[in-house]
C-alpha cells in the first residue's frame, strides 16, 4: 500500500493484505493511538488505494475517484467531521446514506474521524445500525481515546493499535518534512512534540519551539539566582499568545531533567546538548534535591492543569524518581 507515512508497518501490511484480498474486509474497523501519529492520513492512504481507478498497486492521486477522495467529494465515502460532537440527528443521516448501493465501487465507506466523541444517544443508534449492516458497507474510524467509547461499540470493531513513532522512524519523517530544522534539533524536537510529527509540524514553524525553550531556560536561571520568578512568566505568556502552551511545562521539565543528569554525570541523556554550557549557568550552588523539588512541583501543576498528554514523559518522571531513591540510600 503506497503511504507517505513514517513507521506502523505493520499496520501497513494489513491493510495492503485487505487492499489485495487476502483476508477479508472487516465491517467495522478502528485505528487506536495518540493524537498526531498519522492515524487520519493513513486512513486517506487506504481510502486512496481502495478507490484509485488505476489498475495498479498504488494510487495514481490523479483519477477522479483519487481527487475526489482529496477534496472529500467521493459518493461512496461519507465522511463525519472531525473534532466535533457527533449527535442523534448525524447518524439518522448517516442511516439515509448507506440504504442504497454504492455508485462507484464495490464498497461504501463510512468514515468516522473521531469515534469517541458520540453523545450517547448517537451511540445507541449507532450500534443499532452496526447490529445488521448492508454487505456492501464498511465502518471504518479513528479514535485517539478509545477509553471513551462505549464498550458495546468497541466489540463491534476490529480494533488495530498504533504507537508513536520509534526514534529513527521520527529521525527519517523530520529529514522528508522538515528540511528547514538542523539535524541536531531532532531528538529535542522529538520530546516536545511528545513524538507527534504532527504537532512537531505545528511547533517547528518558525522554531518557535527554540523561542519557548530559551525563555524557560533564562526564567529558570532568574528563578535560582534571583528568587525572581517573572522571566518564567513572561515564558508562559509567550506560549499561550503563539499557541503552544503545550509545551512550557513539558520545556520547563526537560532543563530540570537535563541539569540533574549533568550533576549525576549522565551526560550522555541530555538533550539539550546545544545549550549545555546555557543549561550548566543555572546555579551550580543548588543541589540536586533542589531540582527535584522543582521538578515535583512543575509535574503537580502540569496534572491540575490536565496538560499531561504523554506516556513518556510520565515513564521519565519515575525514572528520575528511581535515581532519586538510589542515589538516598
Amino acid at each position: 500500500m503506497k503511504s507517505t507515512i513514517k513507521g506502523h508497518q505493520g499496520v501497513k501490511n494489513f491493510l495492503e493484505k485487505i487492499l489485495m484480498g487476502k483476508v477479508p474486509f472487516p465491517s467495522a474497523l478502528l485505528l487506536e493511538g495518540p493524537p498526531g501519529i498519522g492515524k487520519r492520513t493513513l486512513s486517506r492512504e487506504f481510502f486512496l488505494n481502495l478507490y484509485c481507478r488505476r489498475e495498479t498497486s498504488h494510487y495514481c492521486g490523479e483519477c477522479h475517484s483519487c481527487k475526489a477522495i482529496h477534496s472529500h467529494t467521493f459518493p461512496d465515502i461519507y465522511r463525519f467531521p472531525e473534532e466535533e460532537t457527533i449527535k442523534i440527528q448525524q447518524i439518522r443521516e448517516m442511516k439515509d446514506y448507506y440504504v442504497t448501493p454504492p455508485v462507484e465501487s464495490n464498497w461504501k465507506v463510512v468514515y468516522i474521524p473521531s469515534l469517541e466523541n458520540m453523545t450517547i444517544n448517537a451511540s445507541n443508534s449507532f450500534l443499532k445500525m452496526l447490529e445488521e449492516p448492508p454487505s456492501y458497507l464498511r465502518i471504518f474510524a479513528t479514535t485517539n481515546y478509545a477509553g471513551q467509547i462505549l464498550p458495546t461499540i468497541l466489540s463491534r470493531f476490529m480494533q488495530i493499535p498504533l504507537t508513536t513513532p520509534s526514534w529513527s522512524d521520527f529521525k527519517a519523517f523530520c529529514r522528508d518534512s522538515l528540511p528547514h530544522i538542523p539535524e541536531k534539533y531532532y531528538q529535542l524536537l522529538f520530546y516536545m512534540s511528545h513524538s507527534s510529527p504532527a504537532y512537531a509540524l505545528k511547533i517547528s514553524k518558525e522554531q518557535g519551539f527554540l523561542t519557548i525553550r530559551d525563555k524557560c531556560l533564562e526564567g529558570l536561571i532568574q528563578l535560582s539566582q534571583k528568587e525572581e520568578a517573572g522571566p518564567l512568566y513572561n515564558a508562559l505568556n509567550y506560549a499561550v499568545e503563539h499557541n503552544m502552551e503545550r509545551n512550557f511545562f513539558p520545556t520547563i521539565l526537560f532543563l530540570i531533567r537535563d541539569l540533574i543528569y549533568i550533576q549525576l554525570n549522565l551526560k550522555e541523556f541530555v538533550v539539550n546538548r546545544d545549550i549545555y554550557d546555557k543549561i550548566m549557568s543555572l546555579d551550580k550552588e543548588k543541589n540536586v534535591s533542589f531540582l527535584w523539588d522543582l521538578a515535583d512541583t512543575f509535574y503537580e501543576k502540569l496534572s491540575v492543569q490536565k496538560k499531561f498528554y504523554d506516556q513518556f514523559l510520565w515513564n521519565e518522571y519515575l525514572l528520575w524518581k528511581i535515581m532519586k531513591l538510589r542515589k538516598s540510600q
